[in-house]
């Protein structure tokens, strides 16, 4: 899964109407300042604005910095950039800090005056010494990236930790970035971890998403699987794509949360829907390993897996559906044409034939393991990055190593009849006591050919074999006992009595040879 977002390139740039000082202006001024104060909260932007104009035009900082946001926003006048950033100056000039910020930022975006990063850097400074949350983060940006200000990651780190201490959630996102990757300061997990945690706790997005890849990979704390699905679900919810894609990807395989294929096409959907191409990749690949078609003239699509339960829509023969999840006979089924989910009886669904053509649906490499030949084979291995240990024309057999493609793995067999027809192929998994690999191996399986249809002996102790058998390729996962190294085989029966019975008959024949050499011997 790829990682977490790792750094924020968002400024907030405007801030709420200023909080009223009563102690700057006199009393007279006091009554006309709180009257465009009550206007302002009541939407009526000119009366507010014509209250003060006058006391802005007469000195009154708060009233100039009032008027510069109006004008930035055009709330009560035409929005005006230029006339922002003169009244935002007339007010920063005399230690307004919103206003310092605010003139910062337009400096640093070119908004209303010629972008100039050095006078944004003068500005947000001027905010940060009186303690300025924001005016402190953005600085702390700048010093990190050096814009209009050599480049600096320990003043970077500086600024963040002012703004982080007062609780903003931007600064303490950052600040936990810079301890995640160890920028200006000593690389520091655990202190990530907190800092990621404050701001999560916020409401923020990317420290929600960047907490959850933590958990998920224990990262500056213990694994903790259940703990990042919680945190790529608050980030997700507010429509962060990359927590999207890594909800996807927890509901798909199961990890930290009930397998629901269901979900985490809902979840891959509204990521790639905003351009995410990781979630784009994921979809793609989960709707291709999940397709089906329906097999009868005409299938209910029910609300719920019971034949009780409401129909929700109807399907025709040959309609492309995803069979998702299964509860019992009921397969949880989602119809990309039209966006929809839904319960079909099994009885009704028959393999897609764009994956399970009768030249073979069963797959290695993108070859159909059916009809695959020895040449084809071949061929197609050496584009991969499984290595040759022996391939050999004059025996059955060839052996690769294939631990570049699939983790786990240390050998993989194809054997072939003379004709050079495939007659299994076979994974081999190293492991000793391990009892659980059986299970992942035949699960990893599961997630691409769905569950297996039988299962022999007890995961728990002794040998166990789990079985597919799909289009007339035998799928089999299993272990001895106590040697729990794990098997993958792909048989192809007749092919497979074939080349048993060639190689059968060559051992006849060395055997007849070696006993008439015995026989000459004497």
């Amino acid at each position: 899964m790829e990682s977490a977002i790792r750094k924020s390139q968002i400024l907030m740039r405007l801030v709420a109407i200023a909080c009223i000082s009563l102690t700057l202006v006199t009393s007279a001024w006091a009554a006309d300042f709180n009257k465009g104060l009550k206007a302002y909260r009541n939407s009526d932007y000119i009366t507010a604005f014509q209250e003060w104009q006058p006391l802005a035009e007469q000195g009154n900082a708060t009233a100039q910095y009032n008027l510069g946001f109006m004008y930035d926003n055009g709330e009560g006048v035409t929005q005006d950039k230029a006339k922002a950033v003169e009244w935002y100056t007339e007010a920063a000039q005399q230690g307004y800090a919103n206003a310092q910020y605010n003139l910062g930022s337009m400096y640093s975006n070119g908004e209303g005056v010629a972008q100039d990063k050095a006078k944004a850097v003068e500005w947000y400074t001027e905010a940060a010494q009186q303690g300025f949350a924001r005016a402190q983060t953005n600085l702390g940006f700048m010093y990190s990236n050096g814009e209009g200000v050599a480049q600096d990651k320990a003043k970077a780190v500086e600024w963040y930790t002012e703004a982080a201490q007062q609780g903003y959630e931007r600064a303490q996102f950052n600040l936990g970035f810079m301890y995640d990757n160890g920028e200006g300061v000593a690389q520091d997990k655990a202190k990530a971890v907190r800092w990621y945690t404050e701001a999560a706790q916020q409401g923020y997005a990317s420290a929600q998403t960047n907490l959850g890849f933590m958990y998920d990979n224990g990262e500056g704390v213990a694994q903790d699987k259940a703990k990042a699905v919680r945190w790529y679900t608050e980030a997700a919810q507010q429509g962060f794509a990359r927590a999207q894609a890594n909800l996807g990807f927890m509901y798909s395989n199961g990890e930290g949360v009930a397998q629901d294929k269901a979900k985490a096409v809902r979840w891959y959907t509204e990521a790639a829907q905003q351009g995410y191409e990781r979630a784009q990749f994921n979809l793609e690949k989960l709707l291709n390993e999940t397709r089906k078609t329906v097999g009868v003239t005409t299938a209910n699509v029910r609300e719920e897996p019971a034949i009780s339960a409401q129909v929700a829509f109807q399907l025709n023969s040959g309609d492309l559906v995803h069979s998702l999840n299964k509860n019992g006979a009921w397969h949880q089924i989602y119809v990309s044409d039209i966006g929809e989910f839904g319960w079909i009886h099994q009885s009704t669904l028959s393999y897609s034939q764009a994956s399970s053509a009768s030249s073979g649906r069963v797959e290695l490499f993108g070859a159909p393991l059916k009809t695959v030949t020895r040449q084809v084979m071949r061929q197609t291995l050496a584009k991969t990055n499984v290595k040759v240990i022996r391939e050999d024309n004059n025996y059955w057999i060839d052996t690769y190593n294939p631990d570049s493609e699939l983790n786990g793995a240390n050998q993989f067999d194809t054997g072939y009849t003379d004709a050079g027809k495939l007659a299994y192929a076979q994974y081999r998994f190293p492991s000793h006591m391990d009892k659980d690999q059986v299970t992942q191996i035949a699960k990893m399986v599961a997630t691409k050919y769905e569950d297996w249809e039988t299962i022999d002996g007890n995961p728990n102790l002794g040998s166990v074999e789990y079985r597919w058998d799909i289009d007339g390729v035998i799928i089999r996962v299993f272990r001895g006992w106590p040697n729990t190294t794990t098997f993958l085989k792909y048989e192809i029966p007749g092919n497979l009595r074939t080349m048993q019975a060639e190689i059968d008959a060559a051992d006849k024949i060395k055997k007849e040879r070696e006993a008439q050499n015995q026989t000459n011997a004497f």
